[in-house]
């Protein structure tokens, strides 16, 4: 929501708060995201890496951001194994 007024004759424009508030939850998706095209782009690495960091980038956010823990990658390793 955009707020609009006038205070001493000026025009002035305010984003309501929740806007940038609703966005918050994203900050990690959009960083993973330019790592990984800022890599390709820039000719550090090819596709192929770039996944690799993006893989690796997304496990240290997850770490981070206390959403996974050790149990969980130990039982993703046994599945990845297990359906290889």
């Amino acid at each position: 929501m955009v707020i609009r007024g006038k205070v001493r004759g000026r025009v002035i424009n305010k984003i309501d708060d929740d806007r940038w508030q609703s966005l918050k939850p994203l900050w990690a998706f959009i960083i993973l995201v330019l790592i990984v095209l800022g890599a390709i782009y820039s000719g550090l690495g090819t596709a192929t890496e770039a996944a690799s960091v993006g893989a690796f980038g997304a496990l240290i956010i997850t770490l981070l951001m206390r959403r996974l823990k050790w149990e969980d990658i130990g039982k993703s390793c046994v599945s990845t194994v297990r359906d290889w």
